[in-house]
């Protein structure tokens, strides 16, 4: 991660001084919400995401900014701000239905699940996963639908069902072997059921 912050930094500085292009807004807000997600500089890294989000919006750039409060969302929810992350991600989703990205849609049904998990809103995140579910294999998107069974499988431990929950996480491992991603070893090993649970 640390080139992709090295690489996004020059990319800011490349943009120049112009404090509307759309460049900048791009790396900014990547660099920004990267920053956030890994825990580096987190009010500097939050304020950067946040003047990022502002110039999308200011721009009428929907699309980036909802890709934008998807990636803020995740950082939210990785450092224990989960009502934050559900409202960044409701907003994303309402964007990305505006402009009809079926896939972004997607991912922030997926985060949205995993943020209202976080809260304990164990029967909306089940909703957000399903929906993800069913929208990930037309938008083309077999790593959100492993995130989406990875979400389930969570959601099912979480209630008591461990046939269910196992069910998921076994479907979860296989779309992420398919596709190569380091996700399978993620769920394979962190996501075990814990001992007495």
């Amino acid at each position: 991660m640390a080139t992709a912050v090295e690489h996004l930094r020059q990319a800011v500085a490349l943009t120049g001084p112009q404090a509307e292009s759309y460049g900048q807004a791009v790396a900014l807000g990547a660099l920004g919400a990267l920053l956030w997600y890994m825990g580096e500089d987190p009010q500097r890294a939050r304020d950067r995401a946040e003047t990022a989000l502002r110039r999308c919006r200011a721009a009428g750039e929907r699309s980036l900014e909802a890709a934008l409060l998807t990636r803020l969302g995740l950082g939210d929810n990785r450092h224990g701000r989960p009502a934050d992350a559900v409202d960044r991600y409701l907003r994303a989703l309402e964007l990305f239905r505006d402009v009809g990205e079926l896939l972004g849609e997607t991912e922030a049904l997926n985060g949205l699940g995993e943020a209202r998990l976080a809260t304990g809103d164990l029967a909306q995140a089940a909703a957000d996963h399903t929906a993800a579910l069913a929208l990930a294999d037309p938008a083309g998107a077999r790593y959100e639908q492993a995130r989406a069974h990875r979400g389930l499988a969570k959601v099912h431990e979480a209630t008591g069902e461990p046939v269910t929950a196992g069910r998921h996480r076994t479907l979860a491992v296989d779309h992420y072997t398919e596709i190569d991603a380091w996700g399978a070893g993620l769920v394979a090993s962190f996501d075990r059921p814990r001992p007495g649970r």
